[in-house]
This record gives C-alpha cells, sequence and structure tokens, in this order.
C-alpha cells in the first residue's frame, strides 16, 4: 500500500531514527497521501565511560537519544572543549548513554561528590529529573551540575560557542 516493503520501513527507523513517513500520490484531480506509522521499538540503553570516575575532579556526560553523541566532528569539539580546560587526562572522566540513563550511569551519578559538566539539557534532565537551561548550575546532595550546550548543538549554532566557553570558564573557576 505505501510502496515500501517491511524492511526498508525498518531501515528507516533503525538506521534514519524515522518515526513515520508521509507517502504522497499525485493525481490530476487532488494528492492523496498515506501516512505509515513505524512500530515504536523498545528504548535500547547503552553506556560507555571514558577515564576513571574514581579518581577524576570532573564528570563530563552526554546523552544521545538513539546513539552516542560523542563521536564524529561532534565528539572532535568535545575533545577540545575540555582540552581548553587545561586539566589532566586522569582529571576528567566522560560517562556517555543512548536512550533512557542506564543503572550503571545512575549509580556513578548518585555516588559521585563533586563537578559535572552536562553536555546538553536532556542530558541534565534524564539524570537529575530537573528541568534546566544551558548556563545554569544544578546543586544537588554534594554534586554540582554545569549545564552547558552539546557540541552537536555547537556544530548547528557556531554562535553559541562562545556562551559554551564562558560555561567551561565557570567550571574551570569552580575546580580551582
Amino acid at each position: 500500500m505505501s510502496g515500501l516493503s517491511p524492511s526498508q520501513l525498518q531501515y528507516l527507523k533503525d538506521v534514519l531514527g524515522v518515526d513515520g513517513v508521509i507517502l504522497g500520490t499525485a493525481t490530476l484531480a487532488a494528492a492523496e497521501a498515506v501516512s505509515v506509522q513505524l512500530p515504536a521499538a523498545a528504548a535500547v540503553s547503552e553506556s560507555r565511560i571514558i577515564g576513571n570516575p574514581s579518581v577524576a575532579r570532573l564528570l563530563v556526560f552526554a546523552a544521545g537519544e538513539r546513539a552516542f553523541v560523542l563521536e564524529g566532528e561532534a565528539g572532535d569539539l568535545a575533545s577540545k572543549m575540555i582540552q581548553a580546560m587545561k586539566l589532566k587526562p586522569n582529571d576528567v572522566a566522560v560517562v556517555e548513554w543512548t536512550g533512557e540513563t542506564p543503572d550503571d550511569v545512575r549509580d556513578i551519578w548518585t555516588a559521585w561528590r563533586g563537578l559535572a559538566l552536562s553536555f546538553g539539557e536532556r542530558t541534565a534532565l534524564l539524570l537529575t529529573n530537573e528541568k534546566s537551561e544551558s548556563g545554569a548550575w544544578i546543586e544537588t546532595d554534594g554534586r554540582k551540575l554545569m549545564v552547558t550546550d552539546s557540541p552537536v548543538r555547537l556544530l548547528a549554532e557556531p554562535a553559541r560557542k562562545k556562551i559554551a566557553w564562558a560555561h567551561l570558564q565557570l567550571v574551570m573557576k569552580a575546580l580551582s
């Protein structure tokens, strides 16, 4: 009916992240659109940790909806942002996940006592259950989290890099 096979629809959902497809067929009389709703896939969460949170002075958190966000150009920018803070390699641990917040990430967050950096407002919301804007500090139970723009957003909106740098400077000051 839609002109797409089930495997093509699954490809659109799994690889391209498309939740719905609207296909149009034009006729002389009128254009008719057929909407194909793809079944919701179960949320699969994965996590990865770079560095050692038990010795780090700063935890950096990043969450992607369907894929890790600190890869490719966004990953390169995130590395440059962290390097610009002039921290030693053991001073920083990066905790990244996809989907909902996995238990291991939640355990790291609740055990943490110190400073943390959230790449993105969604990441902060998933960690703290508090809605916050970029540039805000969230303080709870001995943890202090600075929310800044994600590298993906900075690549899309380069004018915000100056704002993100101001956020990183606040974190650097708090670490000193």
